[in-house]
């Protein structure tokens, strides 16, 4: 863990260390749910657990302001998706809704992970300034969301027309603005860790999409993990500074 004064602050630098240590937390995570996911007192122990040695290992500033931010943001949008009949969890809950209470927890250990991800030195700005304020990359981002959510959850009987569709109006939104050689490294990596993390866990039982085409996933994940974590990075590199102050 490196936390470096650079430019107009203090900023956060993963190295090779930090980056494997929280993916460990994140790959026994996933075994444990691969393998005890239908037992739902089980779960809940073991994810408490879990998170509670994490913390203490491996806090570093800022931490529980991504776990929470994890907490809302990935259990929020995985269970929009639950609601949205996109996919449904196997596994029994507390929730009125099938989606279960400890996933809740794993969320914010995931944005963890995506946090020491973002700050991977090969990942990072080659600037020492921090962007401030919305640029015209991330306003294109933004505006994306709310047609790209509308063809999601209304034709996702048809996932060739939600893979065509959000495939090319990323397509077109990265010639418009292309996005730096950092950030391609960056979403390359994510488009192969994302998706082979869900596959482990699809494979599992633990969830599944309602339609799927290669591997239990439908063809439009790859490009949704894409976009998803373009819009984070921007959003991380406008806030670490101030998280390790």
């Amino acid at each position: 863990m490196e936390v470096l004064e650079k430019g107009n602050g203090a900023v956060y630098e993963a190295n090779l260390g930090d980056l494997l240590r929280e993916a460990g937390v994140l790959i026994v995570a996933g075994a444990l749910m691969a393998l005890f996911g239908q037992n739902a007192p089980t779960m809940r122990v073991l994810v408490t657990v879990i998170v509670a040695a994490r913390f203490g290992m491996l806090y570093l500033r800022g931490d529980v302001f991504v776990f929470l931010t994890g907490v809302l943001l990935g259990g929020g949008n995985d269970l929009l998706m639950v609601c949205g009949n996109i996919c449904h969890y196997n596994a029994p809950t507390l929730l009125p809704v099938p989606f279960p209470d400890w996933m809740i927890l794993v969320w914010g250990e995931v944005f963890l992970f995506f946090r020491r991800l973002m700050r991977f030195r090969p990942f990072l700005r080659p600037t020492d300034s921090a962007p401030h304020g919305m640029d015209w990359a991330l306003l294109l981002d933004f505006a994306l969301l709310v047609p790209l959510k509308f063809v999601l959850f209304w034709h996702s009987a048809t996932p060739w027309i939600v893979g065509t569709v959000l495939g090319g109006m990323l397509l077109v939104r990265y010639l418009v603005i292309a996005p730096p050689p950092h950030e391609r490294r960056l979403l390359l990596a994510i488009l192969i860790l994302g998706p082979a993390y869900e596959f482990v866990l699809v494979a599992s039982g633990l969830y599944e999409y309602g339609h799927t085409a290669l591997l239990g996933m439908p063809v439009w994940l790859p490009a949704y993990w894409v976009y998803v974590f373009r819009v984070l990075k921007s959003l991380d590199d406008r806030l670490e500074p101030r998280l390790v102050k």
